[in-house]
């Protein structure tokens, strides 16, 4: 398993999902939840060249603890750490950081186009935050691996997930319209890891269901630090 995680659990669960690595001298976030704030300052972000976040949607579970973490480096570390986000979601990033009170000079903001080294899909998530969800293919020199975020489907990244090395999904046990149903789609992801790519799961909202229910396929559960 390539990615490490501050965490991997659901909304409500006592753990956020949150992924991280490190490369090329830098340290790259995928999403920041409050949970995870103090965890991701464990790691010492400030020793790195630069400090990238890149943020799937909005929710509080996945961008709740961005702020805080801004003011941490900013005021604690004297550091300016980068956001990236698809264009879809810089107004919101933006008018998130200013209403809770992080000044626009205590960040940079990347806008996500077209990357070498990354991909980003539009998925489907919650209605509320329709066109303003996204997941991510990172191409390293070593390994690929694709990044779902909150998603109801794989169906925006099947184009793509043959050719990579590792797919780190969210799913659920409980039936949701907004989640990716686990029971449902076991022979989709068995397929999937049958074609070489290494399958870990994240986001668990029942970790002892989702065990029972990976019985005898070749899938794991994301660790976490």
């Amino acid at each position: 398993m390539f990615l490490k995680f501050l965490g991997n659990g659901s909304a409500f669960s006592k753990t956020h999902t949150g992924g991280y690595f490190n490369y090329n001298d830098d340290i790259y976030f995928i999403d920041i939840s409050m949970y995870n704030v103090d965890k991701a300052m464990s790691l010492k972000p400030e020793d790195y060249s630069n400090i990238y976040i890149f943020i799937t949607h909005m929710h509080d579970d996945h961008a709740g603890g961005l702020g805080l973490f801004i003011e941490k480096l900013y005021f604690l570390k004297g550091r300016k750490p980068i956001i990236c986000v698809p264009r879809e979601l810089f107004g919101d990033i933006f008018v998130y950081l200013k209403t809770i009170g992080v000044r626009k000079d205590m960040y940079k903001i990347m806008v996500l186009d077209k990357g070498k080294y990354y991909k980003v899909y539009k998925v489907d998530h919650a209605p509320e935050l329709a066109g303003k969800c996204f997941g991510y293919r990172f191409d390293l020199p070593d390994i690929s691996f694709i990044y779902t975020g909150d998603t109801s489907s794989l169906k925006p990244f099947m184009g793509d997930i043959r050719d990579v090395d590792e797919l780190y999904t969210e799913c659920a046990t409980t039936k949701s319209p907004v989640h990716y149903d686990l029971e449902s789609h076991l022979d989709e992801l068995n397929s999937i890891s049958r074609n070489g790519t290494k399958v870990y799961l994240m986001h668990i909202d029942n970790e002892e269901k989702v065990r029972e229910l990976i019985k005898g396929y070749p899938f794991e559960i994301v660790e976490t630090i």
